[in-house]
């Protein structure tokens, strides 16, 4: 299975052979400097192919349409265009702005999730133990003391512990119905079920949007015809569902209508980005405005996430809180009623 290659490396991939351009050093001695300045074996590997079909007589663009991460759709394009205008560094600036948008908006997913997950993980590590250690012997301790009603509570937290493997797997076995679930959506390209959760949905969705219309705007500013700029942007979002929505709109502009009009059924209704196509297509700005624009949303979008975080983050500690309080009285209670009644 073909490794990755991170966002970072790909940026210094990218920084280096810009820097390289400027300098107006030739493509293939760039590309042996590069090569020399990442610690990435399989990144190192994918320069010496590059640099074979240089060799053979391919073009930089259709040699990357081969590589994964460096030779995105979107990549592709911008080195196309090089290819037409000589100006590589112009070309490959325009990628590096875009892969440092794009890391921002990644890190704004990573930032959402990682505190939740840690709480998460520690939570379980503590059910885990209780489940483990503690509740095996508990009712019969119960038992030998002489309690005779066992609170609700009680018994429930007995009855997880004398059944953890059955708990376990019906867990993993709704986890499997839910990936099958998924799959058979995705295959029959339907909508994903994240995008109607409230106020979660909306924001997942509109985050892909800024995504496609960022890079949209990018090759709109350099001159890219409309009908590829789609196309190509319309790869960028990791959605599949959403990147064929996208695609489709391609026959609207080749039928004449405008960009503005032919995705007015998918743009979010609440985008500021979105709402300045129409704006754009007037006055002849469109790829600044949606460039500049696209940049300020994703701001705005995290600090909305940063506000529900903090919500999120005291609301976790309250819930898992709340959870082992309920385990350490399940387990005290009847522990005492048993002291209350030796010594009635």
């Amino acid at each position: 299975m073909p490794r990755k290659i991170s966002l970072s490396q790909q940026i210094i991939f990218w920084q280096t052979l810009g820097h390289l351009a400027q300098s107006n050093i030739p493509l293939y001695q760039s590309l042996n400097i590069t090569k020399e300045t990442t610690d990435s074996e399989h990144l190192q590997g994918m320069i010496d192919n590059i640099q074979g079909d240089l060799i053979a007589g391919q073009t930089l663009s259709v040699s990357l349409i081969q590589y994964e991460g460096i030779g995105s759709p979107f990549n592709v394009q911008m080195v196309k265009l090089a290819e037409k205008t000589g100006d590589y560094a112009h070309a490959f600036s325009l990628i590096i702005q875009h892969l440092i948008w794009k890391r921002s908006w990644h890190q704004l997913i990573q930032q959402s999730i990682r505190y939740p997950s840690i709480l998460m993980i520690l939570l379980g590590i503590l059910l885990t133990i209780i489940t483990v250690f503690v509740l095996p012997g508990l009712l019969d301790q119960l038992q030998i003391l002489g309690v005779q009603e066992i609170p609700l509570a009680t018994q429930f937290l007995v009855m997880i512990g004398q059944h953890p493997l059955e708990i376990l797997l019906g867990i993993l076995s709704v986890c499997l119905l839910g990936m099958i679930w998924h799959k058979l959506r995705h295959a029959r390209r339907l909508k994903p079920w994240r995008y109607n959760i409230p106020k979660v949905g909306e924001l997942l969705y509109q985050m892909q949007m800024i995504h496609f219309l960022h890079a949209l705007g990018i090759m709109i500013k350099a001159k890219v015809d409309m009908l590829s700029a789609l196309y190509h942007a319309a790869h960028t979002p990791s959605c599949s569902w959403l990147s064929d929505q996208l695609k489709e709109k391609e026959q609207q502009l080749i039928a004449g209508d405008s960009l503005s009009v032919a995705l007015k059924d998918i743009l979010p209704k609440r985008s500021p980005t979105a709402k300045l196509i129409t704006i754009g297509e007037v006055t002849g700005n469109l790829g600044e405005l949606l460039v500049s624009s696209s940049e300020t949303e994703l701001i705005q979008l995290q600090m909305k996430v940063r506000n529900w975080l903090d919500l999120m983050q005291p609301a976790l500690v309250m819930l898992m809180g709340g959870i082992m309080v309920w385990v350490v009285l399940a387990v005290l209670l009847p522990l005492y009623e048993s002291a209350g009644q030796f010594h009635g």
